[in-house]
């Protein structure tokens, strides 16, 4: 499985009082993930991390649960994994037409969350790469406000969004992307989309 991530993810990983730490823990384990040696992400999310990563930890410093050794540690732990472990792709330029369509796009149908929208144009260019993305390219995510979402017809807005700019362009993929997002509840398990687009497609 190879797997597109948003900061969420990666801080959840690393941050272990993180809310959303229990969630990505299940999920590498589910899936037998013992590291992401084949996972991919974009600069934006990058710079999120690093910024928001530190933010967390302070506050939790603050809170007396952790101490200053611990931050240094767990913050150089989060900037190896980025430098070292993840490969990073960054398609967002001004000059990029191809870049400025899809985000144009998905700014109208996705969401307002302009950091989203750079995040999951960068996702959907990855996936038209088909010199380095895998068979199932899979943006996996935590933020369930801003991709759990539907259509009147019960269609995943995110899904149907992304294959609608796929749709404009006439490139040859071999798999469509997949959308997860890791939710909380009862089963604490992933919900996958990758059902409700193979709707849209048949």
């Amino acid at each position: 499985m190879n797997l597109f991530l948003d900061s969420c993810v990666i801080i959840g990983q690393h941050i272990n009082l993180d809310p959303q730490n229990k969630l990505v823990k299940e999920f590498l384990k589910e899936y037998n993930l013992t590291a992401y040696n084949d996972a991919t992400t974009c600069k934006k999310v990058k710079n999120e991390v690093l910024i928001k990563s530190k933010n967390i930890l302070k506050k939790y410093e603050k809170e007396g649960k952790i101490s200053k050794e611990d931050i240094i540690t767990i913050y150089g732990a989060i900037n190896n994994y980025l430098n070292k472990v993840i490969n990073m792709v960054d398609y967002t330029d001004i000059t990029n037409h191809l870049y400025n369509k899809v985000y144009v796009s998905l700014l109208i149908d996705l969401t307002d969350n302009d950091s989203d929208v750079e995040i999951f144009s960068n996702f959907i260019l990855w996936t038209l790469n088909h010199n380095s993305v895998p068979l199932n390219p899979t943006f996996l995510t935590t933020d369930a406000n801003d991709y759990d979402r539907y259509d009147t017809e019960g269609n995943s807005i995110a899904l149907k969004s992304a294959y609608e700019c796929l749709k404009k362009y006439d490139e040859e993929f071999k798999s469509l992307p997949r959308l997860v997002i890791l939710k909380s509840g009862t089963d604490n398990k992933c919900y996958d989309c990758s059902n409700i687009l193979s709707k849209i497609i048949t």
